[in-house]
C-alpha cells in the first residue's frame, strides 16, 4: 500500500478550473478489496521487474484506479522511468482507456 499523500491536486485539462484532490487512501483501495491488474507482458518484464517482484502490479492497479476514479482527458508523466511510462502505455492500449498520454 502507497504512503499517504498529505496534499495533491489533480488537474482536468486545458484549464485545470476542475481541480480535485486526491482520493483517500480507502478510496482506492477499499477494506476487503482483492482485485489487482498486472500486465503480464513486456514492459513489465526485466529490468525493474526482475529485482522487484510486484511493485509493476501495484503501479498497474493504482493508475486504474485513479483514471477511473477522475478521469481525465490527458495523462502526464515523467519519461525518467521509463519502464514505467511503458507500463502505463500499455494498461491504457491494453484496457481501451480514453486517455491520451
Amino acid at each position: 500500500m502507497p504512503v499517504r499523500f498529505r496534499r495533491g491536486i489533480w488537474c482536468r485539462w486545458p484549464r485545470c478550473s476542475a481541480a480535485r484532490s486526491l482520493p483517500e487512501v480507502e478510496t482506492i483501495y477499499p477494506p476487503g478489496s482483492s482485485t489487482r491488474v498486472e500486465i503480464l507482458g513486456p514492459p513489465a518484464l526485466g529490468l525493474e521487474g526482475e529485482h522487484r517482484p510486484g511493485h509493476f502490479r501495484g503501479v498497474a492497479t493504482v493508475v486504474a484506479i485513479l483514471f477511473n476514479l477522475i478521469a481525465p482527458d490527458i495523462a502526464v508523466f515523467g519519461e525518467k522511468d521509463a519502464q514505467q511510462l511503458a507500463l502505463v502505455r500499455r494498461l491504457v492500449r491494453d484496457l481501451a482507456v480514453p486517455i491520451e498520454i
